[in-house]
């Protein structure tokens, strides 16, 4: 997502990335800036989860069980907006470290620091660019996640309605039915916020090779759309996610 703005390695998919990181660093390089989502990860589905639920137990209607699709998708969205306020913080953090010792060997945030964990990069952010640094993409964040969990949610629970009836719930769909309506879930999901997720990466990620490049959200997007081609704003590396989301989306349910 970060490649042609601040790398002068240049991969064609998910796969030549994968061999050239463990060709020319190392296999742990895979696992770079994993503390901050491991972290945060329990915090964030328990948000997502609870108010999701706590949602569609308010806007249904007394006596039924089975979610409509409206009530689900707005459920989604409000999960997405809290749930929001923690993970733009945690992105931030996990993309500074994964860009660690890539592209210009120029100045850099990093320069300071030739191994950062995550709380030393919190204290760099906090150092060098204050408490509005901890919010940078924030606001990408939440245009990424707000409609994808109502996506999400609306698209799950309409899949699982297929072989439920009225008077049963949500959880009581098979297994086999809630790892293929999780799977298709997880898959729309991505492709409906993965543009927003490209111009979220690059704003996170902007400063970290030298001088800042972009002015907010809509100045990324036309810069990235100036110089590259659309598919890559739309569907850059989408293989691997498609494949990542499908498994986290069937372990969640």
């Amino acid at each position: 997502q970060t490649q042609a703005a601040y790398s002068s390695v240049k991969y064609k998919n998910g796969l030549q990335c994968f061999f050239h990181i463990i060709r020319t660093e190392s296999l742990l390089c895979l696992y770079k800036g994993l503390a901050s989502p491991l972290l945060g990860q329990a915090v964030i589905n328990a948000i997502i989860f609870s108010t999701q639920g706590n949602m569609i137990k308010s806007l249904q209607a007394q006596g039924t069980t089975l979610p409509t699709v409206k009530n689900s998708f707005i459920s989604g969205c409000v999960a997405g907006f809290f749930q929001a306020f923690i993970c733009g913080p945690l992105e931030l953090i996990k993309i500074r470290l994964q860009m660690q010792n890539i592209g210009l060997e120029s100045q850099t945030i990093f320069s300071d620091s030739k191994k950062l964990t995550p709380w030393s990069c919190v204290r760099n952010i906090l150092r060098q660019e204050g408490i509005k640094g901890l919010c940078c993409g924030l606001g990408s964040t939440f245009l990424r996640e707000v409609p994808s969990f109502g996506v999400y949610f609306a698209t799950y629970d309409s899949l699982c309605k297929l072989e439920l009836k009225e008077g049963q719930r949500i959880d009581e769909a098979s297994i086999k039915m809630s790892l293929l309506a999780g799977g298709l879930a997880g898959i729309l999901t991505w492709l409906v916020n993965y543009p927003i997720d490209v111009i979220k990466s690059r704003i996170q990620a902007d400063g970290t090779q030298g001088a800042n490049r972009y002015h907010g959200f809509v100045d990324c997007g036309r810069q990235i759309f100036k110089s590259e081609e659309i598919s890559i704003i739309a569907f850059k590396i989408y293989e691997v996610h498609r494949v990542d989301q499908v498994s986290i989306s069937h372990i969640h349910f």
